[in-house]
C-alpha cells in the first residue's frame, strides 16, 4: 500500500499510523463514495453536467436554426412578393398596352370600314350608271335594226324602179309607173317619219338617265376637291406645326441657356441641352411618321380618284350623241 518514507530510511505502513487526534476531521465530497477514484468523480461530473447541458444546448440549437429557417422563409416571402409585383405590373402594362392596341386596331377598322363605305357609295351610283349605259345601248341597237329594215325596203324599191325604167316602153306607162314610185316614196318617208317619231319617244328616258349620271359625276368630282382640300388643310396644319415646335425648341434652348449658365457647370448644361435635343428629335420623328401616313392616305385617295377619273373618261367616251335624225340621213355608229 502507499508508504510515507523518510530521510532516515523507516519506513511506516499504513496500519502503523494512528489516529492524529489535532487534525481536522474533513467531510467527503458529495457525490464520492468511500474510496472512490477522483477521476472518476470528476469524470461523473462531466457527464452529468454534460447530460444537463445536452437539452440546452439542442434547444438553443433548434430556436437558432428554426430562426434561421425563419429569416431564410421571410426573405424568400419577401423576393416571391416582389417578383410577384414586379410581374403584376408588368402584366398591368402589358394589359394597358393590349387596350390601346385593341383600340388602335378597332379605329383602324372602324376607319377601312369608312372608307370601303364610302367607296361602296361611289361605286353604286357608277353602276348604275353602267347599267343605263346598257340599256340605252339595247335601245339603240333596237333602232338600228329598225332602221336597217327600213334601208332594206328602199334598197328593194329602188331595184324595183331600175327595172321598171329598162323595162319601160311607152310614155303612159312611164309616167303610171313614176307616180306609183313617187307614191310609194311618200309612203315610206311618212312610215319612216312616225318610227323616227316613236324611236325618239323611246330615247327621252335614256335622255333623263344621261342627266341624272351627270349630276352624280358632279357630285363625285365635288367629294374629290373637297377631300382633297381637307387633307390639305391637314398637311398644312401639321407643318405648321412642326414649324412652331421647332421655334419653341429654339426659343427653350436660348432661355435655357441664358437662366442656367451662372448657376451650373458646362457639362450639365450640355446634358440638359442634349436631352432636350434627344426628346425634341423624338417629337419631330412622331411628326414625320404622322405626316408620312397622311401623305400615304392621300397618295391612296388620289389614285382612288384616278381610277374614277378614268372610269368618268371611258364613260364619257362611250356615251353616244343624242337626237332625232333627219329623213333620208342614217347615222352609222359603232354600239358596244
Amino acid at each position: 500500500m502507499n508508504q510515507k518514507s523518510s530521510s532516515s530510511g523507516f519506513r511506516l505502513g499504513s496500519d502503523d499510523e494512528g489516529t492524529d487526534p489535532y487534525k481536522e476531521y474533513v467531510h467527503p465530497k458529495p457525490g464520492r463514495r468511500g474510496n472512490e477514484d477522483p477521476r472518476v468523480a470528476k469524470l461523473s461530473r462531466r457527464l452529468t453536467i454534460t447530460s444537463l447541458l445536452m437539452p440546452v444546448l439542442v434547444a438553443l440549437m433548434v430556436v437558432l436554426g428554426y430562426g434561421l429557417l425563419e429569416k431564410r422563409a421571410a426573405k424568400i416571402r419577401n423576393d416571391d412578393t416582389q417578383t410577384v409585383q414586379t410581374l403584376m405590373a408588368e402584366l398591368s402594362e402589358l394589359e394597358a398596352a393590349s387596350g390601346r392596341l385593341e383600340e388602335q386596331v378597332a379605329e383602324t377598322a372602324r376607319t377601312q370600314e369608312s372608307l370601303n363605305q364610302r367607296m361602296i357609295e361611289r361605286e353604286t351610283p357608277m353602276n348604275e350608271a353602267f347599267l343605263a349605259f346598257e340599256k340605252m345601248s339595247e335601245t339603240l341597237g333596237k333602232v338600228e335594226e329598225r332602221l336597217n329594215g327600213i334601208d332594206e325596203k328602199l334598197g328593194r324599191a329602188e331595184v324595183r324602179l331600175q327595172r321598171i325604167d329598162a323595162d319601160k316602153a311607152n310614155a303612159d306607162r312611164v309616167a303610171a309607173l313614176e307616180k306609183a314610185l313617187e307614191d310609194l316614196k311618200k309612203t315610206d318617208l311618212a312610215t319612216r317619219d312616225a318610227r323616227l317619231a316613236a324611236l325618239e319617244g323611246d330615247i327621252e328616258p335614256v335622255k333623263s338617265d344621261l342627266q341624272r349620271i351627270q349630276g352624280v359625276l358632279s357630285a363625285i368630282e365635288e367629294d374629290r376637291t373637297r377631300d382633297r382640300a381637307e387633307l390639305r388643310e391637314t398637311v398644312e396644319s401639321a407643318k405648321a406645326e412642326l414649324g412652331g415646335l421647332s421655334k419653341d425648341y429654339r426659343q427653350l434652348k436660348k432661355d435655357l441657356v441664358d437662366v442656367l449658365s451662372g448657376t451650373i457647370d458646362q457639362k450639365e448644361l450640355n446634358r440638359a441641352v442634349q436631352n432636350m435635343e434627344k426628346n425634341y428629335r423624338a417629337e419631330v420623328k412622331g411628326l414625320t411618321r404622322s405626316l408620312d401616313a397622311k401623305d400615304r392616305t392621300l397618295s391612296l385617295l388620289q389614285s382612288q380618284i384616278k381610277n374614277l377619273e378614268s372610269r368618268v373618261a371611258a364613260l364619257a367616251r362611250s356615251r353616244t350623241p343624242l337626237g332625232t335624225p333627219k329623213p333620208g340621213a342614217f347615222i352609222e355608229q359603232n354600239i358596244d
